[in-house]
């Protein structure tokens, strides 16, 4: 028989709202619902929307970029990054040229 002092607790708070991360989790909520509001009028997603601020970034001084520096800035994987740049191509707002040894393409 377990005693109810041996019972582990899920929280250290009483109540869900005084727990940082549990208020954190619906800002974050309600913060990504309101950007997805604004983005679908473009027809893009949110992480679509990401990448393409973060070329934007990165090429803002007329250089081209590839998909790994546009990764590692946006936080994204390689394979997420690489299917998000092909639907924004396909989408024709953003140009990728394969680079000299094709294994790499960049982007602007």
């Amino acid at each position: 028989m377990v005693k109810k002092h041996e019972i582990k607790s899920i929280s250290n708070f009483d109540l869900p709202e005084q727990s940082l991360g549990f208020l954190l989790w619906h800002i974050s909520t309600r913060w990504r619902s309101s950007i997805e509001k604004v983005t679908s009028s473009f027809s893009l997603t949110h992480p679509q929307f990401v990448i393409l601020a973060t070329t934007g970034w990165l090429t803002q001084d007329n250089k081209g970029t590839n998909q790994a520096s546009i990764g590692v800035l946006a936080s994204l994987d390689p394979n997420t990054t690489s299917q998000i740049l092909r639907s924004l191509e396909l989408k024709k707002l953003i140009e990728r040229k394969t680079s000299l040894d094709g294994r790499e393409k960049s982007h602007s």
